[in-house]
C-alpha cells in the first residue's frame, strides 16, 4: 500500500491511498524507493520493482531462496544480500538486468550499508567492505 504523505493526521486509508497490491509482501526485508521505482524483496525467491507512483508491476525476478535483508542502491545499482550468502546487483531501472552474483561464503541477514563510495557486508563469522 503506498499511502500519500502531506502533513494529514488521523485515518488516512480513504483519503490518501495512492495504489494498493496484494500480491507484493515481505515480512522481513523493507522495500527500496530509488530513482522513481520501488523494489521489494519477498521473503522467498523473488525481487519485484514496481513504478512508484501507481504501483504497476515493471520486472519480477527471481534472484534467491530468502531475503532478510533490505536492499540498498547507489551509483545506479541495486544491491540485494540473499540469506545464502550472496549479494546480487541489479541496475536500477524499468528493464531487469543482473550485474553480478557476489558470493560471499557465508550467511548474510543484515542490511549492506554504503559510504564513501564502499559498501559494507555482514556475514555470519566476517564483516567485508568492497570498495
Amino acid at each position: 500500500m503506498a499511502i500519500k504523505m502531506d502533513g494529514s493526521r488521523g485515518d488516512l486509508t480513504k483519503s490518501h491511498v495512492v495504489w494498493t497490491n496484494k500480491k507484493a509482501n515481505a515480512f522481513l526485508p523493507s522495500p527500496l524507493l530509488y530513482q522513481e521505482h520501488l523494489y521489494l524483496p519477498s521473503d522467498r525467491n523473488t525481487v519485484s520493482c514496481f513504478y512508484a507512483k501507481t504501483g504497476e508491476l515493471v520486472w519480477k525476478e527471481r534472484l534467491g531462496n530468502e531475503f532478510h535483508a533490505s536492499p540498498v542502491a547507489g551509483a545506479g545499482s541495486i544491491y540485494i544480500a540473499t540469506k545464502e550468502g550472496s549479494v546480487k546487483v541489479v541496475r536500477a531501472g524499468e528493464k531487469f538486468e543482473l550485474l553480478a552474483d557476489n558470493k560471499m561464503g557465508e550467511t548474510i541477514v543484515a542490511s549492506p550499508a554504503i559510504s564513501n563510495g564502499q559498501i559494507f557486508l555482514r556475514g555470519e563469522k566476517h564483516l567485508f567492505c568492497v570498495e
